[in-house]
C-alpha cells in the first residue's frame, strides 16, 4: 500500500516541479525589447553595405533579407522602430542608427504620386523630432506635408491614394490614408496651415 502512495506522491511532485514558472509581465516586456534591440542593431549592420537600402521583408523560400530603397511605402517603419527602441532604452547607438536610417528617406519629402508620404516621413522624422528636437526635421516634415496635401481634391474632399489604374478607379482612397493624417495634423499644429 505504501508503494502506490509513494508513486502517486512522487508523480505529483514531479508534475508540480515541471510546471513552468510564470514570468512577470514586465520581465516579458523587457526580454522582448532586448531581443528587438539586438535584432535591430544586427539588421543595421547588414544594411551598412549601402547608404540607400532599407529592410523590406524576408524571402520565405530562402530566408534571405529583401531590401528596398526609400520609395517603398513602408520605408519609414524601420527608422521609426529604431526611434521607438531608442526611446525605450536611451541607447545612444540606437539614436545614431535611427538618425542614419531616417536620413535615407529624406528625399521622400518630395513624393507627390502616392499617399504614403505620412508612412514614410512621420514614422521616421516625426518620431526623431519628438525625441530629439532635431532642428532640420521640421523642414522635411513641412515639405512632406505639402507634398501629401497636393493629393487632396477639395471637390471630392479626400486625399487620393494612388494614380495608377485610372481606367478602373475614379478616385481610389484606402484606409491607410488615416495613418498619413498624422503628418498633416503635425503641419497644422505647427503652422496653422
Amino acid at each position: 500500500m505504501r508503494f502506490p502512495i509513494c508513486i502517486a506522491v512522487g508523480c505529483l511532485l514531479l508534475l508540480h516541479g515541471c510546471k513552468p514558472k510564470e514570468e512577470a509581465m514586465l520581465d516579458v516586456i523587457q526580454r522582448s525589447m532586448n531581443v528587438a534591440i539586438q535584432q535591430s542593431k544586427a539588421m543595421a549592420n547588414v544594411l551598412n553595405v549601402s547608404d540607400t537600402i532599407l529592410p523590406r521583408s524576408i524571402d520565405p523560400s530562402t530566408g534571405a533579407l529583401v531590401t528596398s530603397n526609400s520609395r517603398w511605402w513602408c520605408s519609414g517603419f524601420y527608422p521609426g522602430t529604431l526611434w521607438f527602441l531608442y526611446e525605450y532604452s536611451q541607447d545612444s547607438v540606437l539614436r545614431v542608427l535611427a538618425e542614419q536610417y531616417t536620413a535615407r528617406i529624406e528625399r521622400e519629402k518630395f513624393t507627390t504620386d502616392n499617399h504614403d508620404v505620412g508612412f514614410m516621413l512621420y514614422c521616421s522624422f516625426g518620431n526623431g523630432l519628438r525625441l530629439t528636437g532635431n532642428k532640420s526635421y521640421p523642414e522635411v516634415l513641412s515639405t512632406g506635408s505639402k507634398s501629401l496635401a497636393s493629393r487632396f481634391n477639395p471637390k471630392v474632399g479626400l486625399i487620393r491614394s494612388w494614380d495608377f489604374n485610372k481606367d478602373k478607379w475614379q478616385y481610389p482612397v484606402i484606409i491607410d490614408n488615416m495613418m498619413n493624417l498624422g503628418l498633416l495634423m503635425w503641419k497644422f499644429k505647427n503652422s496653422g496651415d
